[in-house]
């Protein structure tokens, strides 16, 4: 019911329901864009020409690969008003579906328990920002998530890899869980979802070769198209750098060098040590591939170290914040992972020994959490629950916890200037607010690395 009623709400748009005086359906822009982009290919026209009409004067590229469009083609049937209500109930319900899943692995709590409270948890977690706005903007990356978790947790192990494969097809960005594969040395899964993505994309040129042959070859290096890449909502490192002066498109010749803002200050200083020659571009591409190559290693022995702990949830997650940080644009609506890893840490301040300090605030809910685990047998190697997999305070795993909601529920991003550049010339609080995304999920890989438990002879498999 809790559920339910958390979908009915994110359905409808308040500030104009309230405005009219009645019930006015939230209208999602990204669902719109589905919905063109499939007709486009229905009617024939090329899928990737540059802008098209959407609503009043709004005008957008279709960006994801050939498979995903001729996918879309059910929401020229449906009308829009129930394209909008089953998408966004079909989000809240795999959101339920993955923290129930979290839920019982991570705080090792029978299935059923589980279940009902991930339903309280989801009517919280949905008004989280990447869940939130992934549900606003009417976007799929909840549902990708699904699918990779499923292959990951769910999927027998002659077909693992294959869902996952399927996913990169749509939106290759899940291409990053190839490394959960990778260090977990299941060698048939990593070929399976190579299949998977390749059949499908083979698939999809068979039907649609010229799309296929330009998106392939030409529009997929474009990625300016999907948007500015210092605009505060992309929470990569990439457009970090942007937004710190340390990276410039070359035809901007070095970026903006006018006003007191730390990026322009940055930005101003390489210009003038690099004679403004456009080697500014260049060196904050490097700089950015370095940055890539260091998140990739780092990340890696995050995951070891937490595969080895027996906490799977943790890692895969950890696995979704390394394509999150190397992305040139990681929107607010692509760090949907970010929630479950939340839920994660949740389980495990409830699991971790008490400290010097704080020990008696969560002593109600660690009652309930021991009671509810009696059902549930003593985890081990490939029974797929994680058994209590980090050392350290509890105190320490609550203020990452509350960090991290006051991150992603907040959105400090609005709260610092945005849009027309102006992230240019953020102050270094500024650089501080609307930076949350990123701080908070290096202080999460740091502390999930330096305290995950001694590693075990192997690896637990699930």
């Amino acid at each position: 019911m809790v559920g339910a009623l958390s979908a009915l709400v994110a359905l409808f748009n308040p500030r104009a329901s309230l405005e009219r005086g009645s019930l006015v359906l939230q209208y999602r822009l990204d669902l719109d864009v589905y919905r063109v982009g499939a007709q486009r290919v229905l009617d024939g026209l090329e899928l990737y020409s540059g802008h098209f009409p959407i609503i009043g004067d709004i005008e957008l590229p279709f960006t994801y690969p050939p498979i995903s469009a001729l996918l879309f083609t059910p929401l020229t049937v449906l009308p829009y008003t129930a394209s909008s209500v089953l998408l966004t109930f079909a989000t809240v319900a795999v959101t339920w579906w993955v923290v129930a899943h979290a839920v019982h692995s991570a705080a090792r709590v029978e299935r059923n328990s589980a279940g009902w409270v991930s339903v309280g948890l989801t009517a919280v977690l949905i008004h989280l920002s990447p869940i939130h706005t992934s549900i606003t903007y009417g976007q799929i990356n909840v549902l990708l998530m699904a699918m990779v978790f499923a292959d990951a947790f769910v999927v027998p192990r002659r077909f693992r890899g294959l869902l996952t494969g399927f996913a990169v097809a749509i939106k290759l960005t899940p291409a990053v869980f190839g490394l959960w594969f990778l260090l977990r040395k299941d060698w048939g899964s990593v070929v399976r979802m190579g299949a998977g993505t390749v059949g499908a994309t083979a698939l999809a040129w068979l039907i649609l070769p010229r799309d296929s042959m330009r998106y392939w070859t030409q529009t997929l290096r474009e990625t300016g198209r999907i948007g500015g890449e210092e605009y505060a909502l992309n929470q990569s490192l990439n457009g970090l750098l942007y937004r710190l002066g340390l990276r410039a498109k070359a035809a901007d010749g070095g970026g903006v060098a006018d006003g007191g803002g730390v990026g322009e200050q940055v930005g101003e200083a390489l210009n003038t040590a690099q004679g403004a020659s456009g080697s500014h571009s260049a060196y904050g591409a490097q700089l950015w591939l370095v940055l890539v190559v260091l998140a990739l290693i780092a990340v890696g022995f995050v995951m070891v170290r937490l595969l080895r702990a027996g906490a799977p949830i943790a890692a895969l997650c950890v696995n979704a914040l390394f394509g999150l940080l190397a992305s040139p644009i990681s929107w607010s609506h692509h760090w949907s992972w970010a929630p479950v890893l939340l839920v994660a840490i949740g389980c495990y301040a409830l699991a971790s020994p008490r400290g010097s300090s704080g020990g008696q605030i969560y002593r109600q809910g660690a009652n309930w959490h021991e009671a509810s685990r009696r059902e549930v047998p003593p985890a081990s190697p490939g029974s797929g629950l994680d058994a209590r997999p980090l050392a350290g305070p509890r105190w320490m795993w609550v203020a990452l916890l509350v960090a991290g909601f006051a991150a992603f529920a907040l959105e400090p991003t609005l709260y610092v200037p945005f849009n027309d550049h102006r992230e240019l010339h953020w102050n270094l609080w500024q650089q501080f607010v609307g930076n949350a995304y990123l701080w908070w999920t290096l202080i999460a890989l740091a502390l999930l690395g330096t305290f995950a438990r001694t590693p075990r002879p192997t690896c637990p498999r699930v």
